[in-house]
């Protein structure tokens, strides 16, 4: 169907990409750019000029980064500590049960795109020096001691450890959050 939009002019060029079999049972991923050149008196294609690139390394690479970005999503969701990962605007792209109990929002609260920078990530974002600091590589990770009142009044102490995870294809960084549910120890501290 691109083929056709292209010789018939509707559109500038055509690219796809499609898999083969090699005779040793590999595949191979090539992709396909062609555009149309010459065409006669009527607009008919006359020349078509094209290139075919193999781009079975740029597949492979993004079939990694996948898994790997799945294998973390689960890694998050399964550990009972409360995680999220959030971007430098503090909007949440993951988190797990424990962080939704911990700061009694539900993952579709959290989640939402319209939600301003919730509690946690706002707080992280508002201190600039150890941003700074873990933006700059100068520290790892930061930790500190937090309290925190929920939604229903309830006050919650935590130990909120946060780190910066780099994206190795040169998107922007974001941030990951755990947080050590404290509030027992604190209340009898208290006591």
């Amino acid at each position: 169907a691109g083929d056709q939009e292209c010789f018939a002019g509707r559109t500038d060029g055509v690219t796809v990409e499609y898999r083969f079999r090699l005779v040793d049972g590999r595949w191979r991923w090539m992709r396909s750019d062609a555009k149309v050149v010459a065409r006669d008196a009527d607009g008919r294609a006359q020349r078509l000029l094209g290139t075919m690139t193999d781009v079975t390394p740029l597949r492979e690479a993004l079939e990694q980064a996948e898994y790997r970005e799945a294998e973390m999503r689960e890694l998050i969701a399964n550990t009972p500590v409360a995680m999220a990962v959030f971007d430098l605007r503090g909007k949440f792209e993951i988190v797990n049960d424990a962080f939704c109990a911990y700061t009694g929002f539900d993952r579709e609260t959290l989640l939402d795109p319209g939600l301003d920078a919730p509690p946690v990530a706002a707080e992280v974002l508002a201190d600039r020096e150890a941003l700074g600091r873990l933006m700059s590589g100068e520290i790892l990770s930061h930790v500190e001691r937090r309290s925190y009142v929920a939604p229903d009044g309830t006050e919650r102490f935590g130990l909120l450890t946060t780190g910066i995870l780099r994206d190795s294809r040169g998107g922007p960084p974001r941030f990951v959050g755990q947080i050590v549910d404290v509030t027992e120890q604190e209340r009898l501290i208290r006591m």
